[in-house]
């Protein structure tokens, strides 16, 4: 990753620019993804997606449909 990209990321933030922060991001997700670090690539195009990828594997067992 470069400094450049780093700064860029910051000044996007800062500036309110989402379109631009996640472009910037999207690049260093493919630049950690060229150098073999896949997993970290994977974890910052999760962390950018719309879907719910985590989500709690805890739930409770309350509710009126499990009462007598």
């Amino acid at each position: 990753m470069k400094k450049k990209s780093v700064i860029s990321l910051i000044k996007y933030y800062t500036e309110k620019n989402d379109v631009g922060f996640r472009s910037e991001a999207y690049e260093i997700a493919k630049d950690f993804d060229a150098s073999g670090d896949y997993q970290l690539a994977e974890y910052i195009m999760s962390l950018l997606s719309n879907a719910n990828t985590f989500v709690p594997q805890v739930s409770e067992n309350v509710s009126p449909f499990f009462e007598k």
